[in-house]
């Protein structure tokens, strides 16, 4: 009798982290465009406040929807999208953005050196502050 509880019961939560990964694999993904920032800062502002004290700039800007401006000063065209790299006045590093695909402009024309203003979702500090799911706003 036990052996059949601990069967059954196995079952459905085998088969409701079944459909719970289903369904976090499935969902929509988050589209930047239309969403106004939660914070607007220079790219040097951004990424000093992360070298200085990460944790307290973890807490300020962590999956928030943040618009960045700044010099460009790196393309990196990769599997259809753009990883652009924004200077922060730094030798070590800079803040990367992650243009997917589907968020380049058609016709668009990137120099090096131009200012450009970019939203994105920030997902923390690594060398780099990182911002993906981005939108070249000018």
């Amino acid at each position: 009798m036990k052996l059949k509880y601990y069967v059954v019961s196995s079952l459905v939560l085998l088969l409701v982290v079944a459909i719970g990964g289903y369904w976090q694999y499935n969902k929509p993904k988050r589209n930047l465009t239309a969403e106004t920032a939660d914070l607007s800062i220079s790219a040097t502002d951004l990424y000093k406040q992360f070298l200085e004290n990460e944790a307290q700039a973890n807490q300020q800007y962590l999956d928030k929807i943040v618009q960045v401006r700044g010099s460009l000063q790196t393309i990196n065209r990769e599997s259809g999208g753009l990883n652009l790299i924004l200077d922060a006045g730094s030798e070590m590093g800079g803040v990367i953005c992650e243009v997917p695909k589907e968020n380049i402009p058609e016709g668009l024309n990137l120099q090096t050196g131009r200012e450009l203003t970019i939203k994105g979702q920030c997902t923390g500090y690594l060398m780099d502050v990182v911002l993906v799911k981005c939108v070249i706003v000018r």
